[in-house]
Formats: C-alpha cells, structure tokens, sequence
C-alpha cells in the first residue's frame, strides 16, 4: 500500500510446527510471571489467516498446549485471493478465534486503487459478513483524511454505505486511523 512500508522489505514466510513450537516456548519464557496477565493470542504477522486452513488449525492446536486458556485474534487483508470459506471461519472459531482485524480504509473504489490496495469494499464486506456468520468479532479499521480533499467527499459517503451494510453488533469495533 502506498501508506504503509512495514512489510515492503519482509518477505512473508509461514513457520513450520517445530520452529512455531520452539516460538511458544520463546514467548512463554519471555513473558514469565507476566502471562497471568496476557488474556489473548494475536496471530501475527500482517495476515496469518492466509495460512492454509489445515497448518493454521495445527498451529492454533499447539498455542493452546503453551497457553490453554488464551483466545485468539487476528489481523486479515480481506483483499487476498485465498479467502476463507464460511465454514473454514466456523472452525477457527470452534479453535477460539474471536476477532479479526481488517484494514478496510475506505469504501470509495478509485481511492482503493489510488492507495495501490488490491480489490474492492464489496469483497471486504462479504468477508465481514462471512465472518459475522461465523460468530466472530471484528475490528474494522477506516482510515481518516487519506486521499484528501480529493477524495474526501466521495471516501466519507461511501465509507458510511458500507459501515451500514455491515452486521456489526455489540463487541465490534470500528478504528478511525
């Protein structure tokens, strides 16, 4: 994205159950005494719901042997072609996902395209809503002032569009960035 240089130099690499084993065993010596105080495991990186369905239910199985009674979240890029499938969402959180982060930034297409993001809101929502079906929470990250005054009428209006064709309830959030 032309915002974001976070991950432009890190090229995206899944780790294997031993190497994701000797990770856990890594945070839970880091973390000490201090896990008592840790409720949640985030699946970083920038997306780890892209990891085959297969391997990400395996990885989530070994969290819960370090951390048995953590919960799960996330952050997704909903522009990606692997997509979930509704059941695949409904088995994660069966494993204790309960919420996905999305940076969905705007609802405006040609600002989409502007800021170099693949896809469109319309894929976002449906995986949003796919997500919603499942039973899980999300974060829904919207991003305040990108694109300008160019772009800021048409951003705003169509940023609310699909804000309110979304079945959020309580326990959602939106993140205004």
């Amino acid at each position: 994205c032309t915002f974001c240089n976070f991950y432009k130099k890190r090229s995206f690499t899944i780790k294997t159950l031993a190497e994701f084993e000797q990770h856990l065993q890594a945070v839970k010596n880091f973390l000490g005494e201090g896990e008592i105080y840790r409720t949640n495991i985030f699946l970083a990186d920038g997306d780890a719901l892209m990891i085959p369905q297969k391997l990400l239910k395996q990885l989530m199985l070994l969290s819960k042997k370090f951390f048995p009674t953590r919960s799960f979240s996330s952050f997704m890029n909903a522009f990606r072609p692997q997509l979930k499938s509704d059941n695949d969402y409904r088995e994660l959180k069966k494993l204790g996902l309960e919420r996905v982060y999305i940076g969905f930034e705007t609802g405006h297409s040609k600002l989409l395209k502007f800021l170099e993001k693949p896809g469109s809101p319309d894929i976002m929502l449906t995986e949003i809503i796919k997500m919603k079906s499942a039973g899980l929470k999300v974060g829904v990250i919207i991003m305040i002032g990108v694109g300008g005054k160019e772009f800021a009428p048409l951003h705003v209006k169509d940023t609310i569009k699909y804000l309110n064709a979304m079945p959020l309830e309580k326990g959602d959030i939106i993140y205004f960035s």
